[in-house]
């Protein structure tokens, strides 16, 4: 064997060596940012669904059995109000469509209590409906944002909303 391959053939192979550890550190830091961001997502999600669960019930209720006021509609609305507090966190951390769905939710059941409240159970039924379908429709989106990395999932920053 020649002196220059004597002396290359241990520079070469450290340097592989080198490179292959860092490379090994940069997947597992990225593996780490991964699982951080989808327990974020998901805690942010989960605390949305909840609210908004416990709300579309307690509106469903007052809607069945066609409660235009009490405490059922009183119920109803203040539990829809509560979940204001966790759609902003949703709107922050998830893509656009998300966000507007949960928005769109909550949207629906408000009018789903003012069409209680001015007796119109028809219109407070379609309302409900139309929450459900959206609340559906945030839960499709959340989870496909959660497992599958979404559409935009390497985004760090929200874009700002004008």
């Amino acid at each position: 064997m020649p002196v220059w391959a004597a002396v290359l053939l241990p520079i070469v192979t450290g340097l592989i060596g080198v490179f292959g550890g860092l490379y090994g550190t940069w997947l597992g830091v990225a593996q780490s940012a991964a699982q951080e961001r989808r327990r974020v997502l998901g805690e942010a999600a989960g605390e949305f669904s909840k609210r908004i669960g416990g709300a579309a019930n307690a509106v469903e209720y007052a809607v069945v059995a066609g409660l235009p006021s009490g405490a059922p509609v009183n119920e109803a609305e203040n539990l829809v109000g509560e979940t204001a507090n966790v759609v902003a966190p949703v709107e922050l951390l998830f893509e656009d469509a998300t966000g507007e769905a949960a928005r769109a939710a909550r949207r629906e059941l408000q009018a789903a209590i003012a069409a209680l409240r001015a007796s119109e159970l028809a219109a407070a039924r379609s309302a409900y409906e139309r929450a459900e379908a959206r609340r559906a429709e945030f839960n499709r989106q959340a989870r496909d944002e959660m497992w599958r990395g979404g559409r935009d999932s390497g985004r760090r920053m929200p874009r700002a909303r004008n």
